[in-house]
């Protein structure tokens, strides 16, 4: 936070100085103080800064620093030596060129360099030990020995691996071996632990025993062995597995192979299967039959064995047995599954189920692999169903009946699907039986048979088709009210199959309908239809099979007309807005509105019979509007469709008025934003009409009247001028313009002659304020002061459209500093970087200029902007005030160029001075030198650089510096937020800072840029926020409605 503050009042600081001095700062000289040459002291001690250290291998050099409690103003001798403990020899292992150490006079500390050399021996970390013996001058600090850990980069420790990734025995007996193997052998014993894996299947002790973790590789073998001990048993089983992983060896590193599998192969004999018989029987009454598989001996694995199913009897309207598996869990010897036999009224000869058995699992096929499960048989039934030939849908309520062996008449009705069903137990096998089916409306059918094979038997060419009676569709068509026969109507029904059958009416308005599918019994919809008349319907029933009359007959067809027009203004143009009316046959008065062009249509609205527009008659329409006089025009015979005026286009005369009084007011915009209607005086108010332009001031409250001669519906331009006298003058700008506002407004309202005139309102119109405005926690603020606007770094670190103004506009220099003032900051999406070339060099004198971007004499130079002022010292290098007043040998500008093109520097200020232009690539571009030199370049997109320094080293003084080239447009329009921006205030109040931005903990902020003109131009947008004060105690403050209008700087 302490950072932040500096920051803030280093910037306002700055501004003021900017205002003065061009961004130098100018302070008092200050005295430069005497120093007496005084005597060491004895009473210091001496000594290492720290007990030891450790290097990171053999090579390169080891610094040992050595430091004193207090400085001395004579150079400090201090011997040491090399204990003879140390491990490390010299020179083999290291070199020290001396035995002594010396602290310069001023200094705290000295290095003693230990050269390391390096050598390929395997030899462990070594140590060099380093003594302080007593100096001439003082006494030995707390830490007098510091010793040096020498890390030998030469050991490499062997890897250990399984010499195999698996193996498997060759019965249940005996011993398996695991071995474990070095890369190489070793000085030191190498142990190896290891783990069985829960993922082994194998179970310790009942198939395996194993010898004990860790396993150890003595110094000097490269192998050790792991034993597992196999338990014989005789039960079948599967093969089993022991699992063995390494863990983490002590000397040694994990190889390639770090887990062991070994697998225990069984060798006992395979039982095997069958079905406990090979038949059974059972009944529909029944419900349910059981059928069983059995082992020869048995087993310790689970046992399974699939099987598949087939037979006559059918899955599920006989039984529920599907494909499966029998599953013989281990211990066990058999194994059983029930089938569910499906008790129903369907008559059926005898049925098999037969379960055939696949290749069992953990098993081989016995004697028996197969199963018949015979069903006894039931009643025969002759079943079916009957479609609609037309439709092939289900026909239900047809009589189907025959006759069986015992000359019984069988009988049954279609169902809704259209089945039906005959039983009989005098259906005999193999005989074949003839069917009759009928129904009202449909054609008898004597010629469908089945013959008897099963227990349910389809007739033959099932499903069977009845085809339907059918007859003709007439009537005729009558031309609207006129009742007279028409013809060309497109006349079109849907049968009973679905096809749409179409006609057309002939010279007598008559038609007929054909289809075979127009079934007797059925109602139809007729359908009327032609082109600009109101479609219609009508119904008929089918009831013989010949020619059916519409049920209204004849039917009359009703005309769709509309009225449409053009009207004209007697000024030109069409007459827009003026009132279209007529009255129909049902005494509507329908009405449009003309369009822009003055066109319009009147639609009817009636609904047949009670249609808006006979055929034939004649219509009166008028034409109304508040600013032209009344007229009428005719339509005569209406006809069908559209029905233009008579006479078209028309001409309607406008109202004129050369004494029409218009009023208005001119208003603060912001002001207006937060519901404060403030009127500006003295703006001037320019409006052209048909004599030329009127001119009328505003007044006090910022009403103004205007009496113009004016046309109705005629648009008049006006521009409301930024007051140029009076109390607001250069505190408002237009909304595009920086002297007006200029748009336009129609004139309505406008008396028809002769006079009184009426007087028409054109509403506010506004100006945009200058400067700053807030509402802060409820309270308007204003900024209009002390405004400033570049494009510039700030607390963000990035460069970007900058802008700050106080509360007062002509303080003097003490109320400049107490002001209160709003500061805010958005950053450019692509900040300035200083290419490294133009940075500091490591013999850089800070008194010859940095043009590092963190220090404040970099800044930027606007295009065709105000002029920067700077001052060089070149000859005053060696002056320390130079130094102290902040000249430097060098000033660097930034050039934001985003529109290319040729630029010009200019300098004044009498100053011989040399000029040179950097790309963004810091690559040089041009150069200028002499008094008040000008350099003119082309200047590539992005962040330029001007470097201006003295001719010579003899040169320094004050210059100003302007920049001339195409108008720029350095920062974008959008929207920034919290981590993008700064927003400051300064409350004069309570003498306390608020902020929000980047880094700023529990603030937050938004920022709107919407307009961004050339230099010169309007500069306008929004922001809001809540900002938090540097006094930690201190509430936030919430900013709305925040609004910032300049006249664009830079």
């Amino acid at each position: 936070m302490m950072r932040q503050i500096y920051f803030f009042l280093s910037f306002t600081v700055l501004l003021f100085s900017f205002h003065c001095f061009g961004g130098q700062e100018f302070p008092e000289n200050k005295q430069t103080s005497q120093t007496t040459q005084s005597t060491p002291s004895p009473t210091f001690t001496v000594s290492f800064n720290s007990t030891s250290q450790t290097t990171a291998s053999e090579t390169g050099t080891v610094l040992v620093t050595v430091t004193l409690s207090a400085k001395q103003n004579t150079d400090v001798a201090i011997p040491f030596t090399v204990n003879a403990t140390s491990t490390a020899t010299s020179p083999a292992d290291y070199s020290i060129p001396s035995s002594s150490v010396t602290i310069a006079a001023g200094s705290l500390s000295a290095d003693i360099t230990v050269t390391l050399n390096d050598d390929s021996l395997t030899e462990g970390t070594e140590t060099i030990i380093l003594n302080l013996s007593t100096p001439s001058l003082g006494s030995l600090g707390n830490i007098t020995t510091h010793t040096i850990n020498i890390t030998d980069d030469d050991i490499v420790y062997p890897s250990v691996s399984f010499t195999a990734a698996s193996q498997a025995s060759t019965s249940e007996s005996g011993t398996m071996s695991i071995t474990v193997q070095l890369s190489s052998p070793t000085v030191v014993d190498v142990t190896v632990p290891f783990t069985v894996n829960p993922s082994s299947t194998a179970s310790s002790p009942s198939d395996y025993t194993i010898s004990n973790s860790p396993v150890t590789i003595p110094q000097g073998n490269s192998s050790a062995t792991i034993t597992i001990t196999i338990a014989t048993d005789t039960l079948y089983e599967a093969n089993e597995t022991i699992v063995v992983d390494m863990g983490t060896p002590t000397n040694a590193t994990q190889g390639s192979i770090t887990t062991h599998t070994a697998t225990i192969t069984d060798d006992d004999t395979m039982p095997s299967v069958s079905f406990a018989s090979a038949s059974s029987s059972a009944k529909e009454s029944d419900a349910s039959a059981t059928v069983s598989v059995q082992l020869s001996t048995t087993s310790g694995v689970t046992t399974t064995v699939p099987f598949t199913v087939s037979g006559t009897a059918n899955n599920p309207s006989d039984h529920d047995l599907a494909s499966g598996t029998f599953t013989i869990p281990a211990g066990q010897t058999s194994s059983s599954i029930t089938i569910n036999i499906i008790n129903d009224s369907t008559a059926e000869l005898s049925e098999t189920i037969v379960l055939t058995m696949g290749s069992p699992t953990n098993a081989t096929q016995g004697s028996i692999t197969t199963h018949t499960l015979t069903i006894l048989q039931s009643d025969v039934q002759i079943v079916g169903q009957v479609l609609d030939a037309t439709t092939s849908t289900a026909l239900a309520g047809v009589s189907v009946s025959t006759t069986d062996s015992a000359l019984n008449l069988i009988s049954d009705t279609t169902d809704s699907s259209g089945n039906f069903v005959l039983t009989s137990d005098d259906f005999t096998e193999t005989s074949s039986y003839v069917l009759t089916l009928s129904k009202t409306n449909y054609i008898t059918r004597s010629d469908v048979s089945a013959t008897i094979n099963a227990g349910s038997n389809s007739i033959t060419g099932n499903p069977v088709s009845l085809v339907r009676n059918s007859g003709n569709i007439v009537g005729q068509v009558l031309d609207d009210h006129t009742l007279n026969p028409l013809s060309g109507v497109t006349v079109s029904a849907t049968d009973g199959a679905g096809n749409v059958k179409t006609t057309t009416t002939d010279a007598s308005g008559n038609f007929i309908l054909t289809s075979s599918d127009f079934w007797l019994g059925y109602s139809y919809t007729v359908n009327f239809s032609k082109s600009n008349y109101y479609a219609g319907n009508t119904t008929v029933n089918m009831t013989i099979a010949g020619n059916n009359t519409i049920s209204t007959n004849p039917y009359a067809l009703y005309i769709n007309a509309s009225i449409t027009g053009t009207a004209v203004s007697d000024i030109g143009g069409g007459a827009s807005g003026v009132t279209v009316s007529v009255t129909d046959e049902n005494n509507n008065v329908l009405t449009a509105t003309t369009a822009a062009d003055g066109s319009f249509t009147i639609n009817g609205t009636g609904s047949p019979p009670n249609n808006s527009f006979h055929k034939g008659k004649s219509y009166t329409v008028s034409f109304t509007s508040v600013d032209y006089n009344n007229n009428s025009a005719t339509v005569s015979s209406v006809a069908e469709g559209s029905n233009t005026i008579l006479p078209n286009p028309i001409t309607l005369v406008t109202y004129k008025d050369g004494n029409h009084k218009v009023t208005g007011r001119v208003v603060d915009y912001w002001d207006d934003s937060v519901g404060i209607t403030t009127g500006i005086d003295s703006a001037r108010i320019e409006i052209d009409d048909e004599s030329g332009t009127v001119s009328v001031t505003a007044a006090a409250d910022g009403t103004f009247t205007a009496t113009i001669n004016a046309i109705a519906t005629k648009t008049y331009p006006i521009r409301i001028l930024v007051p140029v006298t009076g109390s607001m003058v250069s505190q408002y700008t237009g909304e595009t313009d920086t002297t007006k506002t200029a748009t336009t407004f129609t004139a309505t309202n406008v008396a028809p002659a002769p006079p009184p005139s009426n007087t028409q309102s054109i509403g506010n119109f506004m100006l945009y304020p200058i400067g700053i405005r807030a509402v802060i926690d409820g309270t308007n603020k204003k900024f209009s002061g002390h405004i400033k606007q570049t494009n510039e770094r700030f607390l963000t670190g990035k460069t970007g459209f900058t802008l700050s103004a106080r509360d007062c506009a002509t303080c003097d220099f003490t109320e400049l500093k107490t002001a209160e003032s709003f500061f805010l900051h958005a950053d450019e999406s692509s900040p300035m970087t200083i290419p490294a070339s133009l940075l500091p060099s490591s013999n850089y004198d800070p008194n010859r200029g940095n043009p590092n971007i963190t220090d404040i004499r970099v800044t930027t130079l606007p295009v065709n902007g105000a002029s920067r002022r700077g001052a060089i010292q070149e000859g005053l290098q060696n002056d320390t005030r130079a130094a102290a007043w902040g000249i430097t040998g060098s000033v660097f500008y930034a050039i934001q160029v985003t529109n290319t093109g040729s630029f010009t520097v200019n300098t004044t200020g009498g100053v011989n001075l040399k000029l040179t232009l950097y790309d963004p690539s810091g690559t040089q571009l041009g150069t200028a030198s002499g008094t008040n030199p000008s350099l003119n370049q082309t200047l590539p997109a992005g962040w330029n650089f001007l470097k201006v320094q003295g001719a010579t080293n003899n040169d320094y003084g004050i210059f100003d510096v302007s920049l001339i080239g195409p108008n720029q447009t350095s920062s974008p329009t959008g929207t920034w937020t919290t981590n993008d921006l700064i927003l400051s205030w300064y409350s004069n109040t309570e003498k306390l800072l608020y902020i929000a931005g980047n880094n700023e903990q529990n603030s937050s902020g938004s920022l709107t840029i919407s307009r961004i003109d050339a230099v010169g131009g309007i500069a306008r947008g929004t922001f809001s926020g809540t900002l938090k004060a540097i006094d930690p105690a201190a509430t936030a403050k919430t900013v709305t409605n925040g609004y910032f209008n300049v006249i664009r700087e830079e």
